[in-house]
């Protein structure tokens, strides 16, 4: 089954999200750099803090994930802040190369699990070399990913053959993309891309930006038991027809 984690919001609705069985939560410390990096892109960007951190640890016993800044901006002291805060993982964006993973993994030394994020087209390059590292899971950012690519939308990669590529060199737990109620998303319905999920054997990814609109008209509960309901019951859709779903309109709160 694959995991389902959850950005922090706030205290109270973390409470009800942990109450309803969501896998586990993200706070999300990147903002150095991604401001300018996704002008004019309808992205989001979180200002979560220590404080969120320790306090989220406070009432839950579930996985918490930290997204730090990218290495050229990760000090350590936020490596520092992230475990005294309670973070069970370190999720790392903007990845480039080995070298800035291998420095990262020697300033832990073992004290905390690292994922990475791919998003660069260096990367990319670099993927067979980073499944030879000791890494928790891999995140496909397509956010990102469509920046580097100047791609007309983000889910092109579903289209073209690049996430297969991909897919076929990652040896770890694998995510990409964000989810909400299945019938709902846009521009692409989430049960068509809970199918690609499927198709591509994700071991996790996050509620996205939308569903926190969503749970304004589903509860959280319905929302969580539909997607996984859906994630069971999938069925496989052609790229011609995801294709025919992304020229409709461009895509947006399409990813975490």
């Amino acid at each position: 089954m694959m995991d389902l984690f959850a950005f922090y919001s706030n205290i109270e609705l973390s409470r009800e999200l942990d109450n309803a069985g969501v896998d586990g939560f993200v706070v999300d410390w990147e903002h150095l750099g991604k401001e300018d990096r996704q002008n004019l892109y309808d992205t989001q960007i979180n200002l979560h803090t220590k404080k969120n951190l320790t306090d989220l640890r406070k009432i839950t016993q579930r996985p918490i994930i930290c997204r730090t800044n990218a290495p050229q901006y990760l000090t350590q002291k936020e490596l520092s802040d992230a475990m005294d805060g309670g973070a069970d993982e370190l999720l790392i964006p903007m990845i480039r190369n080995v070298h800035e993973v291998e420095t990262l993994l020697n300033q832990i030394n073992g004290k905390i699990p690292i994922g990475i994020m791919i998003e660069t087209l260096e990367a990319i390059d670099s993927i067979r070399s980073f499944m030879e590292l000791p890494l928790s899971r891999c995140y496909v950012g397509l956010n990102d990913l469509s920046i580097a690519r100047k791609s007309s939308s983000i889910f092109l990669p579903l289209t073209d053959g690049f996430l297969a590529d991909i897919r076929k060199k990652i040896t770890i737990p694998f995510g990409f993309g964000g989810l909400t109620h299945p019938k709902l998303g846009s521009p692409l319905p989430c049960e068509i891309l809970i199918s690609q999920m499927v198709q591509y054997q994700t071991s996790f990814t996050f509620l996205r930006r939308s569903f926190y609109r969503d749970i304004q008209n589903y509860s959280i509960p319905t929302i969580l038991k539909e997607i996984r309901e859906a994630l069971q019951s999938s069925t496989q859709h052609s790229s011609k027809e995801i294709l025919d779903f992304i020229q409709k309109k461009p895509a947006s709160d399409a990813t975490a």
